[in-house]
């Protein structure tokens, strides 16, 4: 490398590393005024600085090396030096192509950052902020004069706090739209740290005793509930178990994205914009479970009503053995008393046939009729009793017909729900696996944006480099407000809004993520290349 690009690469240098430093701690100020609306304060904030500057540093390097270049070619065209240097014969590539490297070298410096260091510092900040915040509440527990405090959408009183045991507690719960829902009053109560979850303060209460709440009146209470847990979310960091995309490194990335197109390969539906078919799925799966639910309703009635036919009928038919059965037995009794009459009648008969007839005689007979009409009356109770039992009978014999014929009908019907139940549980089956096809394809989209997004970020540095010297040379103007303008109306102008177009064209499948997702460095590279083209022309 000659003299002449070593100097216009220090150039390039002086103004890269105070314009970085300068960007950096401006989007770290950012950074921790947010944290401190978070809850954060101000002492254990200095802790953070490092995590801080390792996940700026990759957004701020593009920018930083865009408004570097401008500013230095800018005071490099002004000053005739360029000129200077082409009237010795010094092509223009020759003074820019070292420039170019540095670029490339910052790309993929930009790279590593996004994929390995950036993710890493941001699961440690948030678990750093989710430990800090929880530290800041437990404080606020301890030394709070009010004895409250209060966390989104929770207000937490209690009378004393001793050996981290809160008692008396009383916990308003506010809903979404700031209305009370719902008031716990508890008897005593602990925090203590949700496990695998540092964001998540668990409120172990005892004794509770809930009030519903609705339009500022109580409608329903709930006492003597027992032992109840409340998650109080104090950070917004993940557990181990809940690292999102934004989170995972590169390996963890790349070991995702292959687990995910293993699953897709196997999917028989490819769709083009799986977040708007997963809409349309749960649009059209909705009322089809709750037909389906409604139908499991009507079928459980139904089949709660043929158990009740069926003990209906079993009543009946023991109700027809009953009777049955007394009828035997007194058609046997009527046998008895009949012949009972014969005997009667044939004494009375030879009674009457006697020459002889006195008082005893009399007397017999007298006591032999009484016995016969007795036995006649029994004989027509026994006939009164039969009657009514075999109308009794006649009767249970139709309800048990009906009880038949509804039976039939309900196991008709049982059989139609059970079908129609089938048929629309197969519906519903078939799209939530149409559904988790949509959403793991989604996911895998999702994946590959982020991917995508890290990769363009991390080379816009080389795409501003192609179009930051060409502005540059044409400004001819050694002003650092002027270069960081102009570095900030390519990114509002160019580069950002095709990016965010780009991301939003991937995302919704009008566009493949690729060349979706490049377009910002594709435009900003074409333009930048057009103007250097002109420039070596002229």
């Amino acid at each position: 490398m000659s003299k002449l690009q070593i100097y216009v690469l220090k150039e390039v240098l002086k103004a890269l590393v105070p314009g970085f430093i300068a960007l950096l701690l401006v989007m770290m100020l950012g950074f921790g005024m947010q944290l401190l609306q978070e809850g954060l304060d101000v002492v254990r904030l200095s802790g953070f600085f490092v995590q801080m500057a390792i996940y700026c540093a990759p957004w701020v390097l593009p920018s930083a090396l865009l408004a570097a270049v401008i500013m230095s070619f800018g005071r490099l065209s002004a000053d005739k030096e360029i000129l200077a240097m082409q009237v010795e014969g010094v092509h223009l590539w020759h003074i820019i192509y070292p420039i170019y490297i540095l670029a490339v070298f910052l790309s993929f410096s930009g790279a590593y950052l996004h994929f390995q260091a950036a993710p890493a510092a941001r699961y440690r900040i948030e678990s750093m902020q989710s430990e800090a915040v929880m530290q800041v509440v437990k404080e606020q527990i301890v030394y709070s004069a009010g004895r409250q405090f209060h966390i989104s959408p929770y207000i937490v009183s209690y009378e004393r706090y001793e050996n981290e045991r809160m008692e008396n507690m009383s916990i308003l719960e506010y809903g979404r739209e700031g209305a009370l829902y719902r008031i716990i009053n508890a008897a005593s109560g602990t925090l203590r740290q949700a496990p695998e979850r540092p964001h998540v303060l668990e409120l172990v209460l005892n004794d509770l005793d809930i009030t519903m709440v609705t339009g500022g009146e109580r409608i329903s209470r709930q006492p003597s509930a027992g032992s109840g847990r409340i998650n109080l979310h104090v950070g917004s960091s993940p557990g181990k178990k809940e690292k999102g995309l934004k989170h995972m490194t590169f390996p963890e990335m790349r070991a995702e994205r292959r687990e995910l197109l293993r699953d897709v390969s196997g999917h028989e539906r490819l769709y083009r914009n799986p977040d708007g078919k997963s809409d349309i799925i749960d649009d059209k799966a909705r009322p089809l479970r709750e037909k389906r639910d409604e139908l499991r309703e009507r079928l459980q009635r139904a089949e709660n009503r043929l158990k009740n036919i069926h003990i209906e009928i079993s009543l009946t038919e023991q109700g027809i053995k009953d009777r049955r059965n007394r009828i035997e037995n007194w058609e046997t009794d009527m046998i008895a008393l009949r012949e009972q009459r014969l005997e009667y009648g044939h004494e009375l008969w030879k009674l009457d046939e006697k020459e002889e007839k006195g008082e005893d005689w009399l007397k017999t007979r007298t006591e032999v009729q009484k016995q016969l009409e007795n036995v006649r009356s029994q004989m027509g109770e026994l006939e009164t009793k039969m009657k009514d039992v075999k109308a009794e009978l006649e009767g249970l014999f139709v309800d048990k017909e009906g009880g038949k014929q509804q039976l039939e009908r309900q196991e008709a019907e049982i059989e139609r729900l059970v079908q129609e139940t089938g048929r629309l549980s197969e519906e519903v089956d078939e799209l939530a696996s149409a559904r988790r096809d949509a959403d793991t394809q989604a996911t895998l989209r999702e994946v590959g944006v982020r991917f995508h997004r890290r990769l363009t970020l991390a080379f816009a540095a080389l795409m501003f480099a192609v179009l930051g010297i060409p502005l540059g040379l044409l400004s001819k103007r050694r002003s650092t407000l002027i270069a960081f303008g102009a570095g900030f109306f390519v990114m509002l102008a160019v580069f950002y809004p095709f990016m965010v177009l780009g991301q939003i064209m991937a995302e919704t499948g009008m566009m493949h993520v690729i060349p979706a997702m490049w377009m910002g460095n594709g435009i900003t590279f074409l333009i930048g290349a057009s103007i250097t083209l002109a420039l070596f022309r002229h």
